[in-house]
């Protein structure tokens, strides 16, 4: 929170798409130029799940290298 409070951390509002029956996904994007990353974190929205026994949430993140836009990381 010290990072977005000097303004160093970019993160523009949520997206948030919907989908059939109520489900929906989210993406929200977000960097830390100056420690050289940035990436984005998806995540599936479906509340019926429950019913089902699986999670309403899925979600995935996934990082890159400023430097290079490689990516470094993805984290389920």
């Amino acid at each position: 929170m010290r990072a977005v409070a000097r303004g160093e951390v970019l993160y523009p509002q949520r997206t948030v798409m919907p989908l059939a029956d109520g489900n929906a996904m989210g993406l929200m994007p977000g960097a830390m130029l100056a420690q050289g990353c940035f990436g984005i974190k998806t995540i599936a929205l479906y509340l019926g799940n429950s019913a089902l026994g699986l999670p309403s949430h899925a979600v995935g993140v996934l990082f890159f290298d400023a430097a290079s836009g490689s990516p470094r990381a993805l984290i389920e």
